[in-house]
């Protein structure tokens, strides 16, 4: 900092000498320190009162044990001071752009380097690999002994001053600021600039790092609370009025000095301010006897400080007791009158604090008799040669373009042989029974090789995303590096779908189901169920609303996070991250306050966020509040992801849906709220006006109170009033038009409400829907229901109503909707016209008009996609359930291989049936209930529309394999593998995965006996293992991944998986224990490179690690070995009786256990080869029968 422009009140400083820096009176401390007038002030910096001597330091006091002169003399002054974090340094590095180290307290210098040939040392930092040395426009990462890492340069950094590495699982993460608009993240691991976040004009000055926040300070005295995770601002405080000085956090407090803005002049505020982060505000400032210039916290003293001032004064202060703050007296640095402490720092163990000044000194302050910079320091090591350093020091090169080693896309491309077609003379001689088709065996073919060509998984909005093809194609091209991503886990679902596709294979969402359970927002939420939640008590309706509009936030945060202000990202997200950022340059408008023509303040702010999620469902959106009282406005810039319907209050007259759809997006309303101008809570109304309209339009359809359900059937009767009213009209005239006809035919003709529909119409519904169209009942036959029924339109007799009521009401119009599907008051596809003024119009299109509608001046066209329904049965209200009607697009069919057209399907559970389009908008009043309507544009821009998926998992995921063990030596049982190494299409990897128990099975024993499961138990993989099935190393493991969880372990199965309690704990572990995500992707790109996978029971073991591999990719020894219609033969059994081998014997062994499949197999196709194969089968069930299943010699029965 400048020091010219900034004064000190000589009221407070005096004259400065160092023989007479503090009156010997003392008549400056008494009004703080009451005491005895004649006590005199002692020169080591103590008062004889004070009680707090021993909190800091073994003896109680600090003493300035040794000044050196730096490298350069007094021509250069200390810039930048640092002591280091893991071995006994003290960096310096001056405005020349040179930097030493100091060994030990005694400063003996240990290494010396010129960082900068013109540019000065602005900050330092102490990481594992070396020092990271800051100047104005370069970043430079040197090791301990001086030998250069990296230098990083970009066009953003131009004038830094200050850095922070982020702490906990950020710890790649660097953050560089300085005089300039934005703040620079760099990625330590990569070795790379990934984003700028904008902090505003007046920079970032000084940086500190915080459990919960990232702090920063700037020029004009503010300091801003940042979000680690996102660096989004949180809070600020306003410390000083005329500048920042220095500011340091701990704990709970921020504490602060700076300078405040007098008579046009800055003066040194006299007062350190602290600020209690629990309240978020302002705690007692503490009146310093030195002008603060420099502080900072001492770590493992609570809330101490050491407060400097730039002429070499510094005490001891406690920020946690404003009352009495005061530690110790002024201690003075023995510098020069004339230079200025530039800076300083306080070591890790508090038993040092070194300070630089201007003139090139460096002074260092101890406490105790054996002071260290470090409780647990390292050796120092100073390789004499090249030799002797470690090649892990040398930085790792990223290549920018493309290798001569990545293979064309279509060559590497997983093709799977498709199914075949069934049997003509099967489909001649079939014969129907009901719905069942019967036909003789051809013993052609095995049994059951007709699958079903729809692959199973259960969660209706899952269903619906994949089958949004530019959702599809994002989230399977999303691989990030958290643990819990449910982008990464939506790509990794979508990709099971696919394999499975016509092969029959069931899917699970059992891992994104794990990851969703680990949001706190989701479970604050009520967002999972669990088994013991009572189902007739949860409002289904209500909670997969909630789930959708979580879900897309969530879709939306987790995408942002990875491509805000991101220079490099993929290949796929690229094209979505420049289409999406054209159409926000278009209309992004910085904050700005204006005024009117009446003069009313309008105050515009832009809070947008992208992602690519947000160019697919997102809408600019511009929300207004304006006070009812003094006219401010504020408008803000936002994205909108979901509309929300909200029905009108009136119930008389019709509607169209469009208008409700219109009303919603456009929605006004009055409510109380606060108002800056006014600073005080007023009458705000609030509205908003739209700039863009999605691509993807989510609805929430609402329908969560009586008034909006009475609405709703309003809107029913209305319509199908009106068509049952025009029918009998038409029917009347043909009637009086044939009067030559049949009486009994015009007296049914009169009679008739409905035009008659023929079976099979697609109009009628189908068989698996209620038939409530009977003739109408006596009137003394009573309901079903009895008192229970809800139904104010119910013919039946009731107990304790009016017996005449009953059978004397005409059939109710609802009931139509119970013998048609014809009419629906939600249509299926709207026209949508942004207005000049933000507004929205809409309008209704008939099914006959959707075919031919096309998107002109008129406005875009909207067809429904999908509908998420809830199906409600008052007779059995814990058997509701949801259902989804989805609309799917000929690109799943041409990957399906059957069509290129659209169709609807109905998803319910695991059964999948196609329907008609009328059965999709078909809400029979009291038991069907619309929940989530999906939307699509017609004309989906080509970039966003033909993205196609790009496979995120490549060879990388072999290269860097951390253990998340913390504790001893890790015992490492595999040998990863090389370049050369890496398996390809038909190469054989033997496997094996052990699992525990997080849930046991519930079971019950009947009175005959027989023993039934309740409830199956819940297993989570807890170790994979991979071997070589081929090559110099067959039989070598390759991966041995013990697989951490956070959930409860209830039963390690110790037994039967060799996992013992702590294998699975970070703080515990001796193994290799790694996430179940890593594990995965690695699985992943073997399946993906057509891999032949050799294992006994390999699809209980991809069934728990929640993966589909196809089956011609699965060789099961448990099948090899089995002859039809007997028992499957334990591994334990075969290794005995064909490889004379003794396995399992104590406990289970993931690699023992894959290394025997993989001689087994081997086995099986010496056997084969020879013809041998029939007959040694017979052997082993002969031995085993004679026996009885256990091997010789062990007591212990598979």
């Amino acid at each position: 900092m400048d020091f010219t422009n900034v004064q000190y009140n000589d009221d407070l400083l005096g004259p400065y000498s160092e023989n007479s820096t503090f009156p010997e009176d003392n008549s400056a401390y008494a009004e703080m320190y009451p005491g005895d007038a004649g006590e005199a002030y002692q020169s080591g910096g103590e008062f004889p009162h004070d009680t707090h001597q021993a909190d800091f330091g073994n003896s109680g006091e600090y003493q300035e044990s040794r000044t050196v002169l730096v490298d350069g003399s007094d021509h250069f002054g200390v810039s930048a001071v640092s002591t280091d974090r893991k071995e006994e340094l003290v960096w310096m590095g001056n405005s020349g752009g040179h930097v030493t180290s100091y060994l030990s307290t005694e400063l003996m210098k240990y290494t010396s380097f010129q960082v900068h040939a013109t540019e000065e040392i602005r900050d330092l930092r102490s990481i594992d690999p070396g020092i990271l040395a800051l100047t104005p426009t370069s970043l430079n990462l040197r090791t301990r002994q001086g030998m250069p890492t990296f230098t990083h340069q970009s066009p953003q950094l131009e004038n830094m001053q200050c850095m922070v590495q982020l702490g906990g699982n950020f710890s790649n993460r660097l953050l560089l600021g300085g005089h300039q608009s934005s703040m620079v993240e760099y990625d330590l691991a990569r070795q790379e600039q990934i984003r700028c976040h904008q902090v505003g004009e007046q920079g970032c000055v000084i940086l500190r790092d915080h459990p919960r926040f990232v702090c920063h300070g700037d020029l004009t005295g503010r300091i801003v609370l940042h979000d680690p995770r996102t660096i989004r601002q949180e809070h600020s405080f306003q410390a000083h009025t005329g500048s920042l000085s220095d500011f340091d956090v701990f704990g709970n407090y921020i504490a602060t000095c700076g300078f405040s803005n007098r008579m046009g002049q800055l003066l040194g505020d006299q007062f350190v301010m602290v600020f209690d982060l629990r309240m978020m505000k302002l705690s007692l400032p503490l009146r310093a006897l030195v002008p603060p210039f420099l502080l900072k916290f001492l770590p493992g003293l609570s809330s101490c400080l050491a407060v400097i001032s730039p002429v070499g004064q510094w005490q001891m202060m406690d920020a946690g007791q404003p009352d009495n703050s005061i530690l110790s007296m002024n201690y003075q640095i023995n510098c020069v009158p004339e230079s200025v402490i530039t800076t300083f720092d306080v070591a890790p163990s508090s038993q040092a604090i070194v300070f630089g000044d201007s003139l090139g000194s460096l002074h260092l302050f101890t406490s105790g008799s054996k002071p260290r910079f470090n409780n647990f320091s390292q050796t120092q090591t100073m390789p004499v040669t090249d030799n002797t350093a470690s090649l892990a020091s040398l930085p790792m090169y990223y290549p920018t373009s493309a290798l001569l080693s990545d293979w064309p896309e279509q060559y590497m491309k997983a093709l799977y042989r498709p199914t075949p077609p069934v049997d003509g003379s099967i489909l001649q001689s079939m014969k129907l029974v009901g719905s069942i088709g019967y036909a003789p065996n051809l013993h052609n073919k095995k049994r059951n090789q007709v699958p079903y060509k729809f692959s199973r998984t259960k969660g209706q909005k899952s269903n619906m995303f994949y089958y949004i093809a530019p959702l599809r194609a994002l989230m399977m091209s999303h691989l990030c590096e958290r643990e819990f991503c449910l982008v990464c886990e939506l790509g990794f679902l979508f990709h099971m779908l696919d394999v499975s596709m016509g092969q029959g294979i069931p899917c699970h969402a059992s891992n994104f189901l794990r990851a969703f359970r680990t949001i706190p927002e989701a479970s604050a939420m009520s967002l999972t169920l669990s088994d013991q939640d009572n189902r007739a008590k949860i409002n289904f309706a209500s909670k997969i609303q909630s789930w959708n509009r979580f879900v897309l936030q969530q879709l939306h945060t987790e995408t942002l996070e990875e491509k805000m202000d991101h220079p490099r990202v993929d290949s796929m997200d690229e094209r979505m991250f420049q289409m999406g950022c054209q159409i926000l340059d278009s209309s992004i408008e910085e904050k700005e306050v204006s005024k009117t023509e009446e003069g009313n303040t309008i105050d515009r702010q832009d809070k947008r966020e992208y992602s690519p999620v947000a160019n697919i469902f997102g809408s600019h959106v511009v929300s207004i509040n304006k006070c009812a009282r003094c006219n401010h406005e504020i408008h803000k810039d936002t994205t909108s992801l979901l509309v929300n319907l909200n029905f009108p209050d009136v119930m008389d007259g019709s509607c169209s849906f469009s208008s409700v759809v219109e009303l919603s997006m456009s929605l006004e309303q009055t409510r109380q709220a606060w108002c800056d101008s006014c600073v005080r809570y007023q009458p705000i109304e609030q509205w908003r006006r739209y700039k863009t309209l999605p691509n993807i339009l989510a609805m929430n359809c609402g329908l969560d109170s009586a008034q909006d359900i009475k609405f709703w059937r309003n809107q029913f009767e209305i319509l199908l009033t009106e068509i049952r009213d025009k029918k009998r009209e038409e029917e009347k005239k043909n009637a009086e038009a044939k009067q030559g006809n049949n009486d009994k035919e015009n007296n049914k003709t009169k009679e008739r409400s409905t035009p008659s529909l023929s079976a099979g119409s697609p109009s009628t519904p189908s068989k698996r829907y209620p038939d409530t169209s009977t003739p109408q009942p006596s009137p003394a036959r009573p309901c079903r229901y009895g008192q229970a029924c809800t139904r104010h339109d119910c013919r039946f007799w009731h107990p304790g109503r009016d017996a005449g009521e009953a059978g004397q009401q005409p059939m109710h119009v609802l009931s139509l909707l119970d013998q048609t599907m014809e009419y629906s008051w939600v249509p299926l596809g709207m026209r949508a016209k942004l207005n000049d003024d933000g507004t929205v119009s809409l309008s209704d299109i008939s099914k006959t008009e959707l075919e031919n509608a096309t998107e002109d001046e008129t406005g875009v066209v909207y067809e429904l996609v999908g509908v998420v329904s809830h199906i409600a049965d008052p007779r059995f209200p814990d058997k509701n359930n949801l259902v989804s009607c989805i609309k799917v697009g000929p690109s799943y069919h041409v990957r399906a291989k059957v069509s290129s057209v659209s169709h609807w399907y109905l998803f319910n559970d695991i059964s999948i049936q196609p329907i008609a389009p009328e059965e999709a908008v078909w809400f029979p009043c009291g038991w069907k209930t619309p929940c989530v309507l999906y939307w699509q544009r017609r004309q989906i821009p080509s970039e966003t529309q033909e993205i196609e998926p790009i496979n995120p998992v490549t060879v990388d995921v072999f290269g860097e394999d951390k253990s998340l063990a913390q504790r001893g030596r890790k015992r490492i049982t595999f040998t990863p593998l090389t370049a050369d190494e890496m398996p390809g299409e038909g190469d054989l990897v033997a496997m094996d995965a052990e699992f525990v128990n997080l849930h046991q099975e519930e079971a019950e024993i009947r009175s005959d006996g027989t023993r039934t499961t309740i409830k199956p138990s819940q297993k989570s993989v807890a170790r994979i293992t991979c071997i070589r099935g081929q090559g110099p190393l067959e039989g070598t493991p390759f991966l041995d991944d013990y697989i951490s969880t956070q959930e409860q372990v209830v039963d390690y199965l110790t037994q039967f998986s060799g996992i013992k309690p702590g294998d699975l704990d970070a703080n515990f572990s001796q193994k290799h224990l790694t996430t179940l995500k890593s594990t995965y992707v690695k699985l992943r790109y073997l399946v993906d490179k057509g891999v032949k996978f050799v294992g006994h029971g390999l699809k209980n073991d991809f069934r728990v690690i929640n993966m589909t591999v196809p089956m011609a990719q699965l060789i099961d020894t448990v099948h090899l070995f089995h002859m039809s219609h007997n028992r499957m033969v334990s591994l334990k059994f075969l290794a005995w009786h064909f490889l004379k081998l003794k396995i399992q014997s104590v406990t289970h062994d993931s690699i023992e256990d894959a290394r025997t499949a993989l001689a087994l197999y081997q086995k099986y196709c010496e056997l084969k080869a020879d013809g041998d194969l029939v007959m040694e089968l017979q052997i082993l069930y002969e031995a085993g029968k004679k026996a009885q299943w256990k091997v010789p010699g062990e007591e212990e029965e598979e």
